[in-house]
């Protein structure tokens, strides 16, 4: 069959069309789709270089302690969608964080992760939250527990009173970026007393606050470790005090200026095989070029598609253009060739690039084949099944949508409608929905096509 009908045809020739080709999708494929599980689609709220913004650490995370609801971390997410969700960190020193749930608003909405597990070991710990197809990352400090040095520390920073010693900063620190849990200060100290501790530069000095906890297993010399976080507002030296009891000290941090660049995806330089269902590593790579008049730190990505995403950070050495080598993560889903549109975010504004990139393998395990524009196209299911009753006023549907292996440019939208609610949980056969109404949307770069029959 051929889709010809142009949208708003008022002929009967699409109406046939559309009934034959639901007849075919449901019944030869043998595919049954149900309304149950609305899935909620939204975007995890992040800074520049991906950390969680904001998050929200809550309870005293001890090794060998199991964790209970007290334990949690509370991310943000802009719902674009309502329905059903499931958010999940990556397990890191014998814990993680998840929940699940059903958002009823759209927009901002503050989610909490509860703690699950128990921690094998002290010291820092940096969870990746997923959640359509989104991420974002938040860090953990693990405390001696039970059994161990659970009172007070005291010790004496070290340069008291005047400028701390030892003092080791790591990650960029710049104007307009904001500082994570890659951003830290290593101090020294002298304990005298083993116990807990924790310290912070109090009020933020360039938008920016130094704070860190942790736990002196015995008395002695040691370090502290301070992790950053904030928006520092301009460059230059700024000065952070930092005290304990009785004594005192500070440090300078450093803020460069912006960097500044534009991104070229000409010429870009593939590496590593790329196949359907096959896990991508750190030989999946694909080098482009930047121009930057300043130097400095650069955070370059892509957004996932076909369940893979590439980026890049780093800093520039200096002016001029440099090659930025950006690292693929993630399994593709199908096969075929999908366009990544990359972008970085400078002093000079959003630069951005597009490249290709061809994955090898079949279709993805669910797909409809249709003969449309005189030849026959296969459309990889994009999701499951949906709920939908905006279509057309007083119709509930069931929405199945398809996208062409090149590139999305080719899209089809299945819908079956009826004039009463749909039930979840129950499966619909093409003849069985009261006052069906049969919807098939066509859609090419240039020109889109309806065909419609029922009601």
């Amino acid at each position: 069959m051929n889709l010809r009908g142009k949208q708003h045809s008022g002929s009967d020739f699409p109406y046939f069309i559309a009934f034959v080709l639901f007849v075919t999708v449901f019944l030869s494929c043998q595919k049954e789709y149900s309304a149950e599980g609305v899935n909620a689609v939204g975007i995890l709220q992040t800074d520049s270089i991906g950390n969680c913004l904001p998050v929200k650490i809550e309870g005293s995370f001890k090794k060998d302690s199991s964790l209970n609801n007290s334990h949690y971390a509370e991310v943000t997410v802009d719902f674009t969608q309502t329905g059903a969700y499931y958010i999940t960190t990556d397990t890191v020193n014998g814990f993680s964080f998840y929940s699940s749930g059903i958002v009823t608003e759209k927009g901002l909405n503050l989610i909490r992760l509860r703690g699950y597990g128990k921690p094998t070991s002290t010291g820092n710990n940096t969870f990746q939250v997923k959640y359509d197809k989104t991420d974002c990352e938040f860090a953990v400090n693990v405390v001696i527990g039970i059994g161990s040095n659970t009172g007070t520390a005291v010790f004496t920073l070290g340069g008291s009173p005047a400028t701390c010693t030892g003092v080791v900063l790591t990650g960029a620190f710049e104007q307009s970026t904001f500082t994570g849990p890659g951003n830290t200060a290593k101090l020294n100290v002298v304990v005298s007393q083993a116990g807990t501790y924790a310290l912070s530069t109090g009020s933020p000095i360039n938008g920016v606050t130094f704070s860190g906890s942790g736990t002196f297993s015995a008395p002695g010399a040691n370090t502290i470790l301070l992790t950053a976080s904030g928006l520092p507002g301009a460059s230059g030296t700024f000065m952070y005090p930092i005290s304990s009891g009785s004594s005192d000290c500070d440090f300078s941090v450093l803020y460069g200026a912006p960097t500044s660049y534009t991104i070229n995806c000409s010429g870009a330089a593939l590496a590593g095989s790329y196949a359907s269902g096959v896990a991508l590593s750190a030989s999946n790579t694909i080098t482009i070029t930047a121009n930057s008049p300043t130097g400095g730190p650069y955070n370059i990505s892509t957004p996932v598609i076909n369940g893979v995403k590439f980026s890049g950070t780093g800093a520039f050495p200096g002016i001029g253009v440099h090659p930025v080598i950006l690292t693929a993560s993630g399994i593709p889903a199908v096969g075929g060739t999908f366009t990544f549109p990359a972008s970085g975010i400078s002093a000079s504004g959003t630069s951005t690039c597009n490249f290709q990139v061809t994955f090898s393998g079949g279709n993805s395990t669910d797909s409809i084949t249709c003969f449309a524009n005189g030849i026959f196209k296969t459309f990889n299911i994009l999701d499951s099944a949906q709920y939908d009753n905006t279509i057309v006023p007083g119709y509930n549907f069931i929405v199945i949508k398809g996208y062409s292996n090149n590139a999305m440019d080719d899209t089809i939208s299945l819908a079956v409608g009826s004039v009463v609610p749909l039930v979840p949980g129950t499966t619909y056969t093409l003849n069985q929905a009261p006052g069906a109404l049969l919807i098939a949307d066509y859609k090419t770069p240039s020109e889109n096509y309806r065909a419609a029959t029922g009601g």
